[in-house]
């Protein structure tokens, strides 16, 4: 249970203090199009570190990049403390970046390599993420604005100390290192389908949620508590979901995804509830799931340079959060924010043909589902 503990008290520490990122920027003065840049900030360095340490842990070891990133992100997330400006937001959110993006695609590949089931090591890190947002809602019974944000600091602060300390009990597994170039075409070409399906579709989704938290609060009213409640439910069915969803063969996976994306964007203009938003964030949760876990499982499939591979689609991810939010905040500055969610479900949908298009089932295993939990021989090659 340990790599399971690793990723649920790691992402209760991320999602406990990121989620409400607009509403403390709000706090310090930042409008709707800086508070994007923000966090377009944050996900660039997110973006880059997991580019180079995923490409790293393939060259150098999995286990000595999980424990330096989560020692690091410790710091990073106990300096948040001091933030008392937008510059001192922007600049410590940099630093979070770089440090959540250095362990990430290694405890993947170590989970991987290690025969353990991936879709319950992905489903705890939802579990992490909900119960971070639902624990920062019932602080925010307590207390209000920033003595709220000192304890929020805090709890992710106490959340990465024991993944750390989790981290440092996990056996030392036999590695097998590879020589991988600066820019990994290979990699690259045969995971291109799932990487562009991300990055299209999670542009469109990172509008969206670059500024929901306070469209949520300004606009709907909804106090921070009902806030973390709507989130959490996202992040609690994530835990159900991705359980199962490493079972799904990867192309059916990723489809079925993106298609309940374009479903749940299409019908967000029209939730104006607390029951609204939970009954969509439980959709939108599922669909993430099987997008999530099935590319992660297509690009593993398909590569013996994992930790590269994974790093290369955490990245896509982030490289949506630079392009989302830059879109997400130009639409707020000129437009009502709900624009955001009809371009949310247009790129889902662009997302889904050219994923279709583009993808063809592995030569080895077609329409067959393989449960992660064989291991790495199940995937060789193709």
């Amino acid at each position: 249970m340990r790599e399971e503990a690793i990723q649920f008290f790691s992402n209760l520490s991320i999602f406990a203090t990121t989620t409400f990122i607009p509403i403390i920027a709000a706090f310090w003065g930042a409008d709707a199009f800086t508070t994007a840049m923000i966090i377009v900030a944050y996900n660039l360095s997110v973006f880059a570190s997991n580019y180079f340490c995923g490409r790293g842990a393939d060259i150098y070891g999995r286990r000595a990049f999980l424990l330096v990133g989560l020692l690091f992100s410790t710091l990073t997330f106990a300096v948040h403390i001091f933030i008392h400006d937008k510059v001192s937001l922007t600049v410590i959110r940099i630093l979070a970046g770089i440090s959540v993006g250095m362990w990430g695609p290694a405890i993947l590949a170590y989970v991987f390599e290690a025969k353990k089931k991936l879709g319950k090591i992905m489903g705890f890190g939802g579990l992490g993420w909900g119960m971070g947002i639902l624990l920062t809602g019932i602080l925010a019974m307590y207390w209000s604005s920033q003595d709220l944000y000192i304890r929020m600091y805090f709890l992710s602060t106490v959340g990465f100390i024991i993944a750390s300390i989790m981290a440092m009990t996990l056996p030392k597994l036999t590695e097998v290192k590879h020589k991988i170039p600066l820019f990994p075409i290979a990699v690259i070409k045969k995971s291109l389908p799932a990487y562009i399906a991300i990055v299209i579709r999670h542009t469109g989704a990172t509008a969206v949620w670059a500024l929901l938290p306070f469209y949520l609060k300004t606009q709907l009213g909804f106090s921070v508590t009902n806030i973390s409640y709507i989130y959490a439910s996202n992040a609690f069915i994530q835990f159900i979901v991705m359980y199962y969803a490493d079972q799904v063969p990867s192309r059916l996976s990723i489809s079925t995804g993106l298609l309940i994306s374009i479903g749940a964007f299409f019908f967000f203009p029209w939730a104006t509830s607390v029951w609204h938003w939970t009954l969509l964030f439980i959709i939108f949760g599922g669909a993430w799931s099987l997008l999530y876990v099935g590319a992660t499982v297509y690009v593993m499939e398909r590569n013996v340079e994992r930790a590269t591979s994974t790093g290369l689609l955490q990245g896509s991810t982030s490289l949506a959060g630079i392009t989302g939010p830059l879109i997400g905040g130009l639409i707020a500055s000129v437009a009502p924010f709900y624009y955001n969610f009809y371009l949310a479900t247009i790129l889902s949908a662009i997302a889904l043909v050219i994923f279709l298009a583009m993808a063809r089932p592995p030569r080895l295993f077609k329409g067959k589902a393989r449960p992660i939990e064989y291991g790495p021989q199940a995937y060789m090659p193709p």
